[in-house]
Formats: structure tokens, sequence, C-alpha cells
């Protein structure tokens, strides 16, 4: 098992206790990222974000989410013309 699969196991278990851990919904959000799951991601950092603020990865995070879901449903327009 490589180090960012151990991580991911680690992070949704932190969740499980801690449902606001800082660490923990960021990890997921850029998971929820990696896999292209750009509305499940922009639901997460928003929960991360009404425990915490402001936060300067919270907010990097969510508009990268939100260019990429924008990003991806204008791909998909195009693609349908």
């Amino acid at each position: 098992m490589n180090n960012g699969k151990k991580a991911a196991a680690y992070c949704d278990e932190a969740l499980t206790y801690n449902p606001t851990s800082l660490p923990a919904l960021l990890s997921k959000a850029q998971r929820q990222l990696d896999a292209d799951d750009f509305e499940p991601a922009i639901s997460t950092l928003n929960a991360a974000k009404e425990s915490h603020g402001n936060h300067g990865k919270i907010n990097e995070l969510l508009q990268k989410a939100q260019t990429l879901l924008k990003r991806s449903k204008n791909q998909g327009l195009l693609q349908s013309a």
C-alpha cells in the first residue's frame, strides 16, 4: 500500500472521530479533485469553511474546484454541440 492510500485511510478514519478535522477535510477534498469529483469536493470544502472560516488552503482549493467544475461543464457543452 502506498503512502497516499495509507494517508487516505487515516484521514477517513479521522473524519469518523472528528468530522471537522481540517487536515482530513483538505485531504478528502484533494482526493475528490484528483478523481474529478468537483461537486463533492466543493461540498467538502464548504463544510471545512463553515468549521474553520477563511483558511487560506480552503479558499485556494475551493477556487480551484469551482474553476475545474466550470471548465468541465463548458467542455461538456462544447462536445454536445
